[in-house]
């Protein structure tokens, strides 16, 4: 990615309404094949709830990004579903060259909402068992960096731990780690 496109980065805001049967502990993610939706990982951006079963996540893009998505609380397991469970297709949406903001509501869920913290048994092992309890872990992507060695762009996630917001003065041990 040039400083060019880096500059060009767009926010694309997802606003999502899960089924009024959805745990106040549930982790909602929008994942896609964008890097700032995890390239598909179930786990992509993280949403946060604002109120009641209405989500709320932002990612950067770069502008001019065609790009496809789904609602997951984690798991493919536990992907978005219509009322009568059958698939629902990819959702499509494009970063142009301003901000864009897309709204949907999931209509049900492959595992019918199963409380969030019981093992998803159809899981595949690949690293997508059980969340852990209590909140959403505060995964940010960061953004997509290009590296000369490799000529290819890279997300870079950020985890803050709980009353980081709160305790800008207070510092925090940091851990690096690196894919590949």
């Amino acid at each position: 990615m040039t400083s060019a496109e880096r500059r060009s980065l767009v926010n694309v805001v997802f606003e999502v309404r899960v089924p009024e049967t959805t745990s106040e502990r549930a982790c909602v993610y929008v994942c896609g094949n964008a890097p700032a939706l995890g390239s598909w990982s179930a786990a992509g951006l993280s949403l946060e709830r604002v109120e009641g079963n209405l989500y709320r996540g932002e990612g950067l893009f770069a502008g001019g990004t065609a790009f496809e998505w789904k609602v997951t609380r984690g798991r493919w397991g536990t992907v978005e579903k219509t009322k009568a469970g059958g698939e629902v297709e990819n959702r499509r949406g494009f970063a142009s060259s301003e901000s864009a903001h897309y709204e949907t509501t999931v209509e049900a869920w492959a595992d019918g909402g199963k409380d969030d913290v019981k093992a998803d048994e159809d899981a595949p092992d690949k690293g997508e068992g059980p969340l852990p309890p209590g909140p959403c872990p505060r995964v940010k992507l960061l953004g997509s960096f290009g590296f000369e060695t490799t000529e290819e762009d890279r997300p870079v996630w950020v985890y803050t731990p709980p009353g980081y917001d709160e305790n800008p003065d207070r510092h925090y041990p940091v851990l690096y780690m690196l894919d590949g």
